[in-house]
């Protein structure tokens, strides 16, 4: 290692010939650009729009004519007449990592109380 100072003049690049350069190699295509009209170039869209349109709603079609099996039914029924409970939030937490008492008490419904803050029994 010594003490004198790097010579960065190999990275000196003046940014004003690189934006000319990058002005004429894209002029042709500018100007090819701007001779058609907005409306135009939006209209050229439409055959990839409805192409991608008709996979959607085949896709759709397929998935809303599939029968669904009776116990799915019933199950998705269950679950929407079950009471909400939290229950299964803190089994998350803790296969995630997170302590029980903290897991249960970010699903509660109420604040903390000063004591529960502190770490002091009740």
């Amino acid at each position: 290692m010594t003490d004198d100072p790097i010579d960065f003049s190999a990275f000196d690049v003046q940014l004003d010939d690189v934006a000319q350069n990058v002005a004429t190699r894209c002029a042709p295509l500018l100007a090819e650009r701007r001779r058609a009209r907005t409306v135009v170039q939006i209209v050229e869209w439409r055959r990839p729009m409805i192409a991608a349109a008709l996979v959607i709603a085949a896709a759709s079609a397929f998935a809303l004519s599939r029968d669904v099996p009776e116990e799915h039914v019933r199950a998705a029924l269950a679950v929407r007449s079950a009471p909400s409970r939290l229950a299964p939030l803190p089994r998350l937490g803790e296969s995630l990592g997170v302590p029980t008492e903290l897991a249960s008490r970010l699903t509660m419904r109420v604040p903390p109380t000063m004591a529960d803050l502190l770490g002091q029994p009740r």
